[in-house]
């Protein structure tokens, strides 16, 4: 019963009365972990943050606060696990951190979701192209284009060029082919009109049957 568990805590909370708030959220999360209700038992395990909270203890705080960063990659919490502790301390967290979304490299092709939110918090530029330049992808390199390709436009460039190349061997309608088109015009606007001049005359010998494939790429060859 959530609700009513949910309300006790609530009344054990405003009144102060904290060994309960611990022992309600406890119960909750055993229960409901073992009875495979994931979601209700991340709910009691902010209640634990507030009874850590509440209680003042803080290395408690500290560490649910983490062990919820860990298990929801929600980086409010990595934020404020941040804010508690010394920055040096903090630093050897974050390489722990790094190692333990590692886990997760093969889930989306290579590259890791949330080690790059880390990086981005951080300002670890260096350190989130050379990921991406491990696993080139185009919705990868179009979710961090604002962020880095100033800095790095080569290697955007090269990566573009790559991906739009390995896209247009796997496409064969006009709205595939736009979109290719609209990479094309992406590299043009970040300075790569010679590799896209390149890209398009290969792509005049590679594919000469494919009419509408030319007619949109006309529309480029015309900037």
């Amino acid at each position: 019963m959530p609700d009513f568990r949910k309300k006790e805590l609530e009344n054990a909370l405003q009144e102060k009365r904290l060994a309960d708030v611990r022992r309600l959220a406890e119960e909750g999360i055993a229960l409901d972990t073992e009875n495979g209700f994931r979601g209700l038992a991340l709910e009691w395990e902010k209640w634990l943050i507030r009874w850590a909270e509440a209680s003042g203890d803080k290395t408690a705080l500290i560490e649910l606060t983490e062990k919820m960063f860990l298990n929801t990659s929600d980086m409010e919490y990595y934020r404020q696990v941040k804010a508690m502790l010394p920055r040096e301390e903090f630093d050897l967290r974050i390489a722990a951190y790094l190692k333990y979304f590692s886990r997760y490299d093969d889930r989306f092709g290579g590259f890791n979701h949330q080690s790059a939110a880390i990086l981005v918090e951080e300002g670890r530029h260096e350190a989130l192209i050379q990921m991406i330049l491990k696993s080139p992808q185009l919705n990868v390199l179009d979710q961090y284009r604002e962020l880095l390709s100033k800095d790095y436009r080569l290697e955007y460039l090269q990566c573009y060029g790559a991906g739009v190349r390995n896209k247009m061997q796997h496409s064969g309608n006009r709205a595939a082919y736009q979109d290719c088109c609209r990479y094309l015009n992406l590299m043009i606007k970040l300075g790569g009109r010679e590799p896209v001049r390149q890209i398009i005359s290969d792509w005049k010998v590679e594919y000469p049957r494919r009419r509408a494939m030319m007619e949109e790429l006309a529309a480029i060859e015309m900037l």
